[in-house]
C-alpha cells in the first residue's frame, strides 16, 4: 500500500510540475490584422494589438467600440469615422486605449468619445 501511495504522490507532483512549466511556454498573442470596416464586436483587448493592413472605416449609423487596454497600430493607414467611435480606457495608464501611427478622421456624420487614450504619431508617417 505504501508503494501505491508514493506512486500517487509522484504522479500528482509530475502533473503539477508539467502545468507549471507549460504555463511558461505560452507565447504572447499575435497581432490581429484588420482593414475595411470595424471588426464585429469592436477592437477588443483580447485581440490586441490590432495591426491595420489597410484603411478602416466605421460606417454611418454604426458604433465601433475600442476596449480599455486595446492597442491599434495604424501603420500609416487611416481610421475614418462616419458612425460613432467609442474608445474609453481607464484612469490607470496600463489600461489606456493606444493609437499608434494612425490618422483618425471624422466624416460629416461621424462622432466619437475618446477618453484615457494615448496617441503616438510618427512625424514622418
Amino acid at each position: 500500500m505504501a508503494a501505491r501511495y508514493a506512486l500517487r504522490i509522484l504522479s500528482g507532483y509530475s502533473v503539477f510540475v508539467f502545468f507549471c512549466f507549460a504555463g511558461s511556454w505560452v507565447r504572447p498573442a499575435a497581432a490581429t490584422n484588420v482593414s475595411g470596416s470595424c471588426p464585429a464586436g469592436g477592437f477588443t483587448a483580447a485581440g490586441s494589438p490590432w495591426d491595420f493592413t489597410g484603411a478602416v472605416t466605421i460606417a454611418a449609423a454604426t458604433t465601433c467600440t475600442v476596449q480599455a487596454g486595446a492597442t491599434l497600430n495604424g501603420n500609416g493607414h487611416g481610421l475614418t469615422v462616419n458612425g460613432t467611435l467609442n474608445a474609453q480606457g481607464t484612469s490607470t495608464g496600463s489600461r489606456d486605449v493606444v493609437f499608434n501611427n494612425i490618422q483618425v478622421s471624422f466624416g460629416t456624420t461621424g462622432a466619437g468619445l475618446l477618453k484615457y487614450c494615448t496617441v503616438n504619431q510618427n512625424p514622418s508617417g
